[in-house]
C-alpha cells in the first residue's frame, strides 16, 4: 500500500502545522558553470561543447498550505520567521491519531512568501514558502497540533478600513499576501567543500518585506466604491461577528497601504463588482495575540 500525503507534514519550532493541507520539500544545489578553454571542445573540428557545472551550494525550500484557523496559526507562527535569523522548520513522516506524530529533522529557515486568503462561504486558507540558510537547528521539545476545530470560514476574517464602517460593504473575499527580498551575504569567512555531498547553504540577509492587499465586493452603493485610488488608508485583517459579520474582534495583522487599483466590471444581467489592490506602506504589525475593541 502506498504512503498517503497526510503522513507527511511540516512542523514549525516544534509544533506541528495544524490542519495542513499540502507540503512540498524542495531540495537541491546552486551551480556555477567552470568552463575554461581546457575543457572546451575544439570547434575547428566541428564539435559543440557543452558546460561544465560545479555544485556550489545546497538550496531547499518548504512550502506548506493549511485551512481554517490552522490558517491563522501557519500565518502568525510563519510572520514570525520572517526576520534575519529566522527560525526552526523540519519536515518528518508522520502516524498516529491524526496523523501528527512524528521525529523531524530541522533545518534553520526563513520565511519569504505568505499568504492569506479569506473568500466568503468557504475555508480560510494560509500558505507559506521557507527557504533554509543554515544546516540542522534544534527546535526543542515537539508538540502536538491542537485539535481540530469547526473550519473558519472567510466571513469571520474580514478587511477593516480606518474609518466609519470600518468594514467594507457587500464584500466577497480578501487576501494579503507578503514577500521578503533576501540578499547573498556568503564571504570568504563562510568555509563550504568541493564535494557536493557537504556542501552548506548560502548565507542570506533579508532586506525588505513587501505586501499587498486585495479585496472584492459587490456594489450597494457603498463598499469599495467610495474609495480613492492614491489614498493610504489604515486597515487591519480581523476576526468578524455580530449581525452580518460587521463587528472587529481579535487583529491578525495591520497596517497602512495605498490603494493602487480599482476595477469596476459591469456585465449585462449580472452583478457590478468592485476588485481593489492595496500597496503595503511601511512595516505590517502582528497583532495575533491582540484583542481590539468594537469598531
Amino acid at each position: 500500500m502506498f504512503r498517503k500525503g497526510q503522513n507527511y507534514r511540516i512542523f514549525i519550532e516544534g509544533a506541528v502545522v495544524a490542519e495542513e493541507t499540502s507540503c512540498t520539500v524542495t531540495r537541491g544545489v546552486d551551480t556555477e558553470d567552470a568552463s575554461n578553454k581546457d575543457l572546451a571542445a575544439d570547434s575547428s573540428s566541428g564539435e559543440i561543447g557543452g558546460q561544465t557545472p560545479v555544485a556550489v551550494y545546497k538550496n531547499m525550500t518548504f512550502q506548506v498550505e493549511a485551512e481554517g484557523e490552522g490558517a491563522k496559526a501557519l500565518f502568525s507562527s510563519a510572520l514570525a520567521l520572517m526576520s534575519s535569523d529566522g527560525g526552526a522548520v523540519g519536515w518528518a513522516p508522520t502516524s498516529g491519531t491524526n496523523n501528527r506524530t512524528g521525529s523531524p529533522t530541522y533545518v534553520q529557515a526563513i520565511c519569504n512568501d505568505l499568504t492569506i486568503n479569506a473568500p466568503n462561504r468557504q475555508p480560510v486558507t494560509c500558505s507559506a514558502q521557507f527557504t533554509v540558510i543554515s544546516d540542522t537547528a534544534s527546535a526543542g521539545s515537539d508538540t502536538p497540533a491542537a485539535a481540530t476545530t469547526t473550519i473558519l470560514r472567510g466571513e469571520f476574517l474580514r478587511l477593516f478600513l480606518t474609518g466609519s464602517p470600518g468594514y467594507i460593504a457587500a464584500a466577497t473575499n480578501c487576501s494579503l499576501h507578503l514577500s521578503l527580498s533576501l540578499e547573498d551575504a556568503t564571504t570568504k569567512d563562510v568555509t563550504s567543500s568541493s564535494s557536493s555531498a557537504n556542501l552548506g547553504y548560502k548565507a542570506q540577509e533579508p532586506t525588505t518585506i513587501s505586501y499587498d492587499i486585495t479585496s472584492d465586493c459587490l456594489y450597494d452603493g457603498g463598499g469599495l466604491a467610495n474609495l480613492t485610488v492614491g489614498t493610504t488608508y489604515g486597515w487591519e485583517l480581523a476576526a468578524a461577528s455580530g449581525a452580518h459579520q460587521q463587528t472587529e474582534g481579535s487583529v491578525l495583522a495591520s497596517g497602512n497601504a495605498m490603494l493602487t487599483s480599482l476595477v469596476t466590471n459591469a456585465t449585462v444581467n449580472q452583478n457590478i463588482t468592485y476588485s481593489a489592490t492595496f500597496t503595503g506602506v511601511g512595516t505590517l504589525d502582528d497583532q495575533s495575540s491582540q484583542q481590539q475593541g468594537d469598531d
